[in-house]
This record gives C-alpha cells, structure tokens and sequence, in this order.
C-alpha cells in the first residue's frame, strides 16, 4: 500500500529525528564531555580545621589518618605534630601525579592563612606550571609522585612574621624521594639559603617583596648588616664576609659554602649540584676572570 503524500513527509521527519537523536547519543558517548567529577569530604579533625577529601592520594590520607591519632592524644606530642605535617605537605605539594591542573596545588590545607596567596601565586607559576589539566581523566603527561619521607631533624626555633613572633615554632628538615627514577632530578629535600640585598637598594616594591619571599620560606635569611657593594672593590669581600659570618654562627653545621653574586644563576639542579660536591669532598673551586 502506498502511503500517501502527507505521511511521508511525518515519516521521514520522524526518521530524520530519530537518526539525528541517535547520533547525537553515540557522539556524546566517544566524543562527549564527561562529568566532572566533585570531591567529597572523607574526614575531618576537629578544633584543628584539617580536612581529608577522596581526591587526595592513598598515601596522604594514610597520613591523615596518622595526624588524626597524634592529634586525638590528651598531651599532644608536638613534635610528632609537626613531623606528621611535614610528610603530608612534602606528599601533596611535590606529587603531582594526582593534581587535577595547575591550580590544584597541594599542601594549601598545611600554609599559614596569612601567606596562602603568594604561595599558591609562586607554586602556579613555577614547580605548578606546566601541569597539564586532568580534569575529564584523560590526561597522558608523566608526573612525578613522592615515595617516602625521611624526618632528619626537628628542633623548636622561633620565627617572626610581620610584627608577630612565634616562640614555641618547630624547624623540620626532610628529604624525600620519588617513584620513577625519570623524576630523580627534582628536589628532594630543604636547604637554608642566605641572601645579601645591597644597602643602594632602596626600591620599596623590591623590598615588599622579598619580605614577603623571606616569610613564606624559613630557608631564607636576609642580613640586617647590609654593605653599598661596587663592582670589583673591597665592598664586595665585606659582603662575602658578612654571608660567612651569618651561616657560620647559625645552628646549622655547614660542609660547603656556595657564593652566587648578581649575573650568576644555576644550570643545574640543586639535586645535580649536591651531589656533584659530594663526589668532590675535598677540592675547592675558586673561578677568576
């Protein structure tokens, strides 16, 4: 029976529609947009605002737990506290294997309140950087993944931040190693640095931000005593002399000091150059142009 004019046209509208809806379905199932997924709260310990969320790696929240026991005690061990907080930024922050992008930054939950906007501002645009986003989970960049985490010391200090000073804060120095040896290269555990700011520098944009750099990493001292410094004069030995003088009446026992005036910047990773000294005990190296 032919069918006549009118519900042709409703049939093949009707195919026309029901082809194009399948395609549209199979479309979105191969090249759709997935679902971003949100991460939901698995834990929290009270009265301290430490919060563990399911996006966080297996190892971190093994931590978590850890902390949460630590914490959970009538006499809390403080040094235990502080140790267990090292790990946990040590994990987040330098394993970057389970960061969604580039502003997924780890270890913010760890950062004082104070300095949590030019650490994440200094972490996106440096060891963040080149993250690229996972967002939908099909992400094929390598990236590295802490291992283990090796407490060297713990001593209490002091420390000063802004017009406040902290007496009964704890110095935790660590060093750390990665899964794949393909990230063997990176950082792998702290360094204090020393830094001299010539005295002819007066720009307050400059010292605003060094002040700030200098609060957001206890590995950082900037000399009080400051010299006017002039290209190849007697300025620059007080300078040197200065430096020494302040890393040698530290706490820290020093094996090898290394000097870097203003043109000088490392090729090398801090890993690479450590162990180059280590290979060289005792030779010093003295460059003159």
């Amino acid at each position: 029976m032919k069918l006549k004019k009118k519900y042709k046209i409703i049939l093949i509208v009707l195919l026309v529609i029901i082809v194009g809806a399948l395609a549209f379905l199979g479309y979105k199932k191969f090249f759709g947009t997935p679902a971003v997924k949100e991460a939901k709260v698995l834990n929290t310990i009270k009265d301290y605002d430490y919060v563990l969320k399911d996006n966080k790696s297996k190892k971190y929240q093994k931590l978590f737990k850890d902390l949460a026991k630590i914490l959970e005690e009538k006499e809390v061990d403080y040094e235990k506290y502080a140790s267990k907080l090292a790990e946990m930024f040590i994990v987040d922050f330098y394993s970057l294997d389970d960061k969604t992008a580039k502003t997924d930054v780890g270890g913010v939950d760890i950062v004082h309140p104070t300095a949590l906007n030019n650490f994440l501002e200094n972490a996106e645009n440096t060891y963040y950087k080149y993250v690229e986003s996972n967002i939908y989970n099909n992400r094929k960049q390598s990236l590295p993944e802490v291992n283990t985490v090796t407490i060297d010391s713990v001593e209490q200090t002091h420390y000063t931040y802004g017009d406040t000073t902290d007496e009964e804060a704890y110095l935790v120095k660590v060093n750390w190693d990665y899964t794949d040896e393909e990230f063997s290269e990176y950082q792998k555990e702290a360094s204090l640095i020393f830094v001299h700011v010539d005295k002819k520098t007066r720009d307050k944009n400059f010292w605003k931000i060094l002040n700030r750099y200098q609060f957001n990493h206890d590995r950082v001292t900037v000399l009080h005593h400051r010299h006017y410094v002039a290209w190849a004069g007697y300025s620059q030995v007080e300078c040197f002399q200065s430096l020494l003088q302040e890393a040698l009446v530290s706490n820290v026992r020093y094996e090898r000091f290394l000097l870097l005036s203003g043109l000088d910047f490392p090729i090398w990773s801090p890993q690479r150059i450590r162990d180059f000294f280590e290979k060289n005990l005792t030779r010093e190296f003295v460059c003159g142009y």
